[in-house]
């Protein structure tokens, strides 16, 4: 499988060997590139500099059994190329990372009885969430609307905690979240006042959380709107398509 190099130092040759390399090869026309398991084109950054901060903020975070052959140089697929085994191992942070937040946590949600829908269904390597809501188990929290019952940094703490519900719920469908690629779509619902029009500012509680877990890889393209009610008198409901791995 390779050597295993040790956990590198910002400064250290093993480092700055790795990050010429790929900067190299991202200049080439071969794409994508995989470096520890990391998609490097997917960040699409504008200039070396960009790259190389970027690169050596990625080899000092991947975990130490993502060390492989990155002492000689990165792997490059050509379009329509690629042979899935050939892949190396995705770097596994996701999971530690949602994990890291401890007992900000929720438990799994659990379903009011007598409703016909599962959380997740998967087409393709895409899943699509059911709406979930600001739960902790079976209690909603956030109950409401904002702008009159609850103000905007209360809204913005309910979507928080609703995104924390789907990436739990996800987990468990999925098993471990280092098996996520990207977050593609997200659209969040905000129980709203009359007048009140900082929809956008209250599912940032959202956004802000899924590149919190996620990093790049969390950024999505969204969709928040305001409505008179909401099941349940919750404050927000949300829901995702996230892209999956499918090995």
């Amino acid at each position: 499988m390779g050597k295993i190099l040790p956990r590198p130092t910002p400064s250290s040759p093993e480092l700055e060997n790795a990050v010429e390399a790929v900067v190299e090869l991202i200049r080439s026309e071969g794409t994508p590139v995989f470096w520890g398991g990391v998609e490097i084109a997917r960040f699409n950054l504008r200039d070396e500099f960009q790259q190389a901060e970027e690169l050596r903020r990625i080899y000092c975070l991947l975990p130490l059994a993502s060390y492989r052959n990155l002492d000689t140089k990165p792997t490059r697929f050509t379009r329509g190329s690629v042979n899935k085994s050939q892949l190396p191992i995705r770097t596994m942070i996701f999971d530690e990372k949602f994990l890291q937040l401890g007992d900000e946590l929720p438990p799994l949600p659990q379903l009011p009885p007598n409703l016909e829908f599962v959380l997740w269904r998967k087409t393709g390597n895409l899943y699509f969430s059911a709406g979930h809501a600001p739960q902790w188990g079976s209690e909603f929290r956030y109950l409401g609307k904002v702008g009159r019952d609850l103000t905007v940094a209360e809204g913005v703490a309910a979507a928080r905690l609703t995104t924390l519900n789907l990436l739990q719920s996800l987990r468990q469908t999925l098993g471990s979240l280092d098996k996520v690629i990207g977050v593609i779509d997200l659209f969040g619902v905000v129980n709203s006042a009359s007048n009140f029009t900082q929809q956008s500012e209250v599912i940032n509680g959202c956004s802000q959380c899924l590149v919190e877990i996620f990093g790049d890889a969390g950024r999505h393209s969204r969709m928040a709107i305001g409505v008179p009610e909401l099941p349940f008198n919750i404050a927000v409901e949300i829901k995702l398509v996230v892209e999956v791995s499918d090995t």
